[in-house]
């Protein structure tokens, strides 16, 4: 989806939320790899305690694992996010309330991460199927709402649906990348 472009980032929305970034044409690693952990930004030094040992990250409150725990906490029956979609489409204000609570946290970490990257694009990959209801309404919106607005006119937020091979396929990607490019 983003393979003509030099500056992007890609956010995996699964069970827990994941980024790479593009910068250039490479991928950017960091000092020592980590790069991308935008799952462990702080949103909340109050919130809940995440597995990292930290408290009040994006994870807990965007990841399909939180939502999913949040829906359940709420006496929500649903087995997956288009469950809980399917159940806001029809207008349970109990879902509509969980999916744009973990919208909002996920939009403002992206907008933070526009800001500060400027990249061409995002591509969020839904591992969690989440489709086109309120969730990536409310993320776009949240974003839209909170970057500076001259970067609006040149952002470009993709939504697509993957498949559980898609990490596996876009890992095996940067590896033969890296070798074509090293030899």
């Amino acid at each position: 989806r983003a393979r003509d472009l030099r500056h992007f980032s890609s956010l995996i929305l699964g069970r827990t939320i994941g980024c790479a970034h593009y910068i250039g044409g490479n991928l950017y690693r960091g000092y020592d790899g980590e790069a991308g952990e935008i799952g462990h930004v702080t949103l909340d030094i109050n919130g809940p305690r995440c597995p990292c040992g930290k408290n009040g990250c994006l994870d807990m409150f965007a990841g399909g694992r939180a939502l999913q725990a949040s829906a359940k906490a709420a006496g929500l029956a649903c087995k997956n996010m288009s469950d809980l979609e399917a159940l806001a489409a029809v207008g349970n204000t109990t879902a509509m309330t969980v999916l744009r609570n973990g919208a909002q946290a996920l939009g403002l970490a992206v907008a933070n991460l526009i800001q500060i990257n400027n990249p061409e694009c995002v591509l969020f990959a839904d591992l969690e199927g989440f489709g086109k209801g309120i969730f990536q309404a409310t993320t776009r919106q949240v974003i839209e709402n909170n970057i500076i607005p001259r970067l609006l006119a040149s952002i470009e937020l993709v939504f697509h649906q993957v498949e559980p091979s898609f990490l596996a396929r876009a890992a095996a990607s940067i590896a033969a990348q890296q070798y074509l490019r090293t030899g």
